[in-house]
């Protein structure tokens, strides 16, 4: 049986005779405009109406460089680093890569791919990049951080060497005090405490360079001047347990019984709150693999119980009640799963998948007008998805809203050129609005990039039939009921 939207689609290509929707249009002073105002929105820090506006960017100028950068920045503040680094490449695509403008954007995908995990991804941009400019500074400092991150010691003091030599002749900045800090940590981590004391020195003075100086003075004996520099860590970060842990063992050799034991209650007190804390993450772990072992035995209800247990016990992590409105769905409970979804909207309104999920639910209750806000609102907070995009289209189009509908398929086509599936949509989109001869050359390519779901044949079938090509028309509907029998 056709899914119900693709039956809707149908039933209105046969009907349809209004006039196609616009193609996408160019960069606009109004464009320029919302560039400028999303600027002075980053500034502000208010993120909610930076994405706002380059959601209505993105519509008037697919290929604007600066608004994907911007979007870019906006994801990395919001710390959603697998958005940002797509947003930088499309942004160093079309910027071009020999570009310094596009090498900026590279290195900040990179930096985004590195707090995703994205590790090797990473270093391969950043190297990409020294191929591309070999003298830019600040690249080798940012493959020796990650390098450090991964304890790959000998290999991140290599680059942060290689950053240092680059600079000479120059005037310091951040890229060379950043590396001064880093092998400093490095040298220390290495057992060479002569070199990370030299780099220490030079380096900026924060909490990670004074921990830093304060163990590697400790374990060349130089108790004293450990004691000041741990103290004064201490003194900016009451809570640091390394600092803490350091300043008794110092404190113990300096004969300074009072600081010792002040300073190892303190760490033993944190130190069973970590315990605590890491005793309740397992036991929420627990209840989640249980729950999901109940959905793969069937019992849904059973696992929307347990996954409450969970969100009780971790009341703020919002994955996971994320995760109880999506089994709410699942046990057949809509309007928990809604109760779920708008406490979640509520306490983060950039949460793009629980305003789609919401809308989802919305549209299923036939709540047309609740539901296109919903799936317009995920659609601003993370524009590049297009599966956002195709659903708040097919609503567009349910509701009659032909060229709205087309508009978000356009823009889902071109976010992705090679999704056979989008092709095939903004053909359908296309059909209903009655362009059916730009129609058919989008379901044309649908075919050529794969699309092999039988429904394209009787879709064609329709859109030929429209433009007079009775032959070809006939030949789609054969091949569609040859092979729509021909499944089981």
């Amino acid at each position: 049986m056709l899914a119900p939207m693709i039956r809707i689609l149908l039933l209105a290509v046969m009907t349809a005779g209004l006039a196609g929707g616009p193609a996408l249009p160019a960069a606009t002073p109004e464009y320029a405009d919302l560039i400028r105002q999303t600027r002075t929105a980053l500034a502000q820090g208010d993120a909610a109406a930076a994405l706002a506006l380059l959601d209505q960017a993105l519509r008037i100028n697919p290929e604007g460089a600066d608004l994907f950068s911007l979007m870019g920045q906006v994801y990395r503040g919001l710390s959603r680093h697998a958005e940002a680094a797509a947003a930088l490449k499309r942004a160093a695509g079309l910027l071009g890569e020999k570009t310094t403008a596009g090498q900026d954007a590279l290195c900040e995908m990179a930096a985004a791919l590195a707090s995703s995990e994205r590790n090797l991804e990473a270093i391969e941009t950043l190297q990409h990049v020294i191929e591309l400019a070999p003298r830019r500074v600040g690249v080798h400092r940012d493959i020796g951080e990650i390098e450090l991150a991964l304890g790959q010691l000998a290999a991140a003091a290599d680059q942060f060497r290689k950053e240092i030599a680059l600079h000479e002749g120059l005037p310091s900045d951040r890229a060379l005090t950043d590396t001064y800090r880093m092998l400093g940590v490095t040298a220390y981590r290495l057992g060479d405490d002569e070199t990370a004391l030299l780099f220490l020195a030079k380096a900026p003075d924060t909490v990670e360079t004074r921990y830093h100086l304060g163990l590697s003075l400790a374990r060349r004996g130089r108790n004293e001047e450990a004691a000041v520099a741990l103290r004064d860590v201490l003194k900016r970060e009451p809570d640091h347990r390394g600092a803490l842990q350091s300043l008794a063992r110092v404190a113990g050799a300096l004969g300074l019984d009072e600081e010792r034991r002040a300073a190892l209650e303190r760490f033993t007190a944190l130190y069973k709150e970590e315990e605590e804390t890491q005793a309740l993450a397992i036991r929420v772990k627990d209840l989640r693999a249980a729950a999901d072992r109940k959905v793969t035995a069937g019992e849904p209800a059973a696992a929307v119980s347990l996954l409450s247990d969970a969100s009780r016990l971790a009341p703020g992590d919002l994955e996971l009640l994320l995760d109880l409105g999506r089994l709410h769905v699942l046990a057949g409970d809509k309007t928990a799963a809604e109760g779920v979804f708008r406490q979640i909207v509520q306490r983060d309104p950039l949460r793009a998948e629980a305003w789609y999920r919401l809308g989802r639910l919305l549209t299923d209750a036939g709540r047309m007008p609740e539901a296109i806000a919903s799936l317009e609102k995920a659609t601003q907070i993370a524009p590049l998805s297009t599966t956002y995009h195709v659903s708040l289209a097919q609503l567009y189009l349910r509701t009659q809203r032909a060229e709205d509908g087309v508009r978000e398929l356009r823009l889902a086509r071109y976010l992705n050129p090679q999704d056979p599936e989008g092709a095939f949509n903004l053909g359908l989109g296309l059909a209903q609005s009655g362009a059916m001869a730009e129609a058919a050359t989008e379901l044309e390519e649908a075919q050529r990039l794969g699309y092999k779901e039988p429904v394209i044949h009787q879709v064609l079938a329709r859109v030929y039939g429209a433009l007079g090509d009775t032959a070809r028309a006939a030949k789609e509907q054969q091949l569609f009921e040859s092979l729509a029998g021909a499944r089981p």
